[in-house]
């Protein structure tokens, strides 16, 4: 055996970390070898006699030396684990080192058999765990008393987690081809770029470091790294890079942008250490793409600006309120008492004009405060698009903007939405005028309203609830919006206008928050010098407006008890039919899939089928009816999907489905259909 020559704490912690960063030059592919290589400078770095790496038996009652160095010839290859301190102390001990100092006074001193023969005096061990399970321990023993300390300790842990990680190899090896390196099939495999920058170039780089940049190899390795930051972020990254190199200690990881081949911007987060690549000192980097996670907190943090900035407007709001009391109504009585040609009437007009437009100001932010919709009612979009084109408001819009076409397509068969009146009104207001400000002289202003179902994200949502939706599209073809201000339309009193031609920057966050309020969604498209499209995404309802049960009469489209089987793999698709079935007076029943459809027909018979095209999973609409039509050669069906109409659909009613609808549908469309196919 080698005896320690010199006291450990003397060498200090430096020495330990100086063998610490050999041992990974030592370190090749082959993990068996390491391991051994591993006890080797486990023996050398912590001064001991021998350095044992002991694995348990499947069945927990032996203890196999794995690998040692300075071994005695004559240890047995395995002995019992009971008594023994790898077992008792540090395999037991799961998570913690176990530090003996003075083995004649412990237990083991007559438990451990070899702790006699080999006049053993301290030990040191740890805990070698695979896949968070423990599976051995990594120790070192010494024929003398120690006091170890804490850099000793911490040294134990550190090359018990390096054999914990050998062993993860040796697993992995199982798992992937032995032709492959194995610390290759881990790097190329990783999900984060992976890099080592030496020289002012990168010197490796992972695949998916590869393909985060855009660059070729080839092209990647000549292209000095500080190029590819961000310019903005070049000077952090270039002093962080330097103070690594120098050894000093700071936080390890930190973000920055980067720019790829297309010269498009991510941002990234950078996990860097120093290490030595062919003798030389380097940084080894793990690369993380961030940017939708940054988009993420943009957005939240824009939302809880607006809050905050509007719950701040409304304090002043509601104290400027009181004060326009007298600047409108004063006003307004001066004007009814003077005469006509007055030389007071065009000063105490132009003041009353002014109260009113603060007036509106302050009603804005107002609405930016009331969270929550008071007063809920069934609303037709299109009936508050008409009385919004024929208020004053617009009115005066379009005297302003007389070189300024404003059009309307509106969906007659549009479903409901529930909601606020007044802010809906406010929505299709602010949308309008702001699409007006956008056009410099001369152009159009779209308003379009339609039905949709919606079963993707919009953008700027990670999610949406899937379901029928009422969408407000409001286009123009003015000078459209910039990337970078796009991202800020939303905030209060953010405006790009000038002073004097347009409103106070309220306006579409007005919008913002009163979608918000309405469980709704808004998606902007905008292209510089060629526009913007707003569209603004309601939930549907199909409850009825007072005024709508005059516009439909049931009793003319009512069944007779006649079966309607719906197939939809939808369950709010497939309630909402079943209701509207039986108020039609049809009895109606429900399967959520083809699968499910075909198995009631081959035992049941229904008057008609309400087929959905698109179900996931397993087969679709034309497939089903082709099906059915083995069954009942004669059946006949309504096509209904929210998707547009395709080969597909095209197929089935070649087949003998007699009509198509769209979702979302309403009653009386639905009605139509019902009562054309059973008159067949």
């Amino acid at each position: 055996m080698v005896i320690s020559g010199k006291d450990f704490e003397q060498a200090g912690s430096s020495d330990i970390l100086a063998k610490m960063a050999n041992l990974f030059n030592l370190l090749g592919t082959d993990s068996r070898e390491n391991i051994d290589t591993i006890l080797k400078q486990t023996c050398h770095t912590l001064n001991g006699v021998c350095s044992l790496y002991n694995r348990i038996d499947d069945k927990q009652k032996s203890l196999v030396v794995w690998a040692s160095h300075n071994r005695p010839d004559d240890l047995d290859d395995s002995f019992d684990a009971k008594g023994h301190i790898c077992w008792e102390a540090t395999i037991k001990g799961e998570s913690k080192p176990v530090i003996l100092p003075d083995l004649e006074s412990t237990p083991f001193f007559l438990s451990d058999p070899y702790v006699a023969k080999y006049k053993l005096k301290s030990y040191l061990g740890f805990p070698v765990k695979r896949k968070g399970l423990v599976i051995g321990s990594l120790c070192i023993v010494d024929t003398k008393k120690r006091n170890f300390i804490a850099d000793e300790i911490n040294c134990i842990q550190t090359l018990a987690t390096a054999v914990s990680l050998e062993e993860e190899r040796l697993m992995l090896e199982q798992e992937f081809t032995k032709s492959k390196e194995r610390y290759r099939v881990l790097v190329e495999n990783s999900n984060d770029a992976i890099y080592i920058f030496q020289d002012g170039l990168i010197k490796f780089a992972n695949p998916k470091a590869i393909e985060l940049s855009g660059y070729t190899w080839d092209e990647l390795k000549t292209i000095p790294f500080t190029k590819l930051v961000h310019s903005n972020d070049r000077e952090q990254v270039l002093d962080n890079h330097i103070r690594r190199l120098r050894g000093e200690k700071f936080k390890s990881t930190y973000s920055f942008r980067i720019l790829n081949k297309r010269q498009k911007t991510l941002w990234i987060q950078l996990n860097a250490v120093q290490i030595n690549w062919e003798n030389s000192p380097a940084i080894l980097g793990c690369i993380r793409n961030i940017s939708e996670l940054k988009e993420l907190e943009d957005r939240i943090q824009r939302a809880e600006k607006m809050e905050l900035i509007g719950a701040m407007a409304g304090g002043v709001a509601h104290d400027l309120n009181n004060i326009l009391s007298g600047l409108v109504s004063y006003p307004e009585l001066l004007l009814m008492q003077i005469t006509p040609d007055s030389p007071l009437k065009e000063p105490i007009s132009f003041i009353h004009e002014a109260g009113l437009k603060a007036a509106d100001i302050v009603q804005d932010l107002l609405t930016l405060t009331r969270r929550g919709l008071s007063v809920q009612t069934i609303i037709n979009l299109n009936k508050i698009i008409h009385e919004y084109f024929n208020s004053p408001g617009h009115q005066r819009l379009k005297k302003n903007f007389s070189s300024i076409n404003f059009n309307t397509h509106l969906e007659s068969d549009l479903l409901n939405i529930s909601g606020s009146p007044s802010h809906i009104s406010k929505i299709v207001m602010n949308l309008i005028i702001n699409a007006a400000e956008a056009i410099n002289e001369k152009g159009v202003v779209n308003i379009k309203t339609f039905n949709s179902y919606i079963d993707t994200p919009l953008s700027g949502y990670d999610d949406i609830l899937e379901g029928d939706y009422v969408v407000l599209r409001v286009s123009d073809d003015g000078e459209g919006i910039s990337d970078k201000d796009l991202n800020r339309i939303f905030e209060p009193f953010y405006t790009k206008k000038q002073m004097g031609r347009s409103g106070s920057g309220l306006g579409l966050s007005v919008v913002w928050n009163s979608i918000k309020d309405h469980n709704g969604y808004i998606e902007v498209k905008s292209e510089e010098n060629l526009g913007t499209i707003f569209d603004v995404f309601f939930p549907a309802t199909r409850e009825v407006t007072e005024n709508d049960n005059t516009d439909f009469i049931f009793d003319d489209f009512k069944g007779i008890g006649q079966s309607v089987l719906v197939i939809d793999d939808i369950e709010e698709q497939r309630k909402i039919a079943q209701d509207t079935l039986k108020m039609l007076g049809y009895n109606p029943f429900t399967v959520p899939s083809g699968e499910k459809g075909i198995e009631f027909l081959t035992h049941h018979s229904t008057d008609l089928i309400l087929l959905d095209m698109k179900m996931e999973p397993g087969i679709d609409g034309l497939e089903t009816y082709k099906q059915i039509l083995k069954i009942n050669p004669n059946q006949k069906a309504i096509i209904a999907s929210g998707f547009t109409e395709s080969g597909r659909v095209k197929q089935t009613l070649k087949l003998g489905a007699g009509q198509y609808i769209k979702k979302p549908y309403t009653i009386k469309k639905l009605a139509h259909a019902l009562k054309k196919e059973m008159d067949k």
